[in-house]
């Protein structure tokens, strides 16, 4: 909000020397850029984040599934009809 407040007041003032200084527009598109990229990262931060862990649970999860299935057929002596292998 402060932020808001000094690039207004920046707008606002009268500027004699025009060398001096950002000009008005380039204030403006500093404003408008700084806060819609305030908005995005709290906007889309979570949602983000969230992503991210979704897709580590999902390939840890595949990896375990893949390792588990492995183990098993390994470990396990019985075909599909439960009569064990010799």
């Amino acid at each position: 909000m402060v932020f808001n407040y000094v690039i207004g007041r920046s707008l606002n003032k009268k500027c004699k020397d025009k060398s001096k200084g950002f000009s008005k527009k380039s204030i403006l598109i500093f404003g408008i850029v700084f806060n819609l990229s305030l908005l995005g990262y709290f906007k889309y931060t979570d949602f983000l984040i969230m992503s991210f862990k979704d897709i580590v649970k999902r390939i840890s999860v595949e990896k375990y599934d893949k390792l588990t299935v492995f183990e098993n057929s390994k470990d396990t002596n019985t075909t599909l009809n439960g009569v064990e292998n010799i």
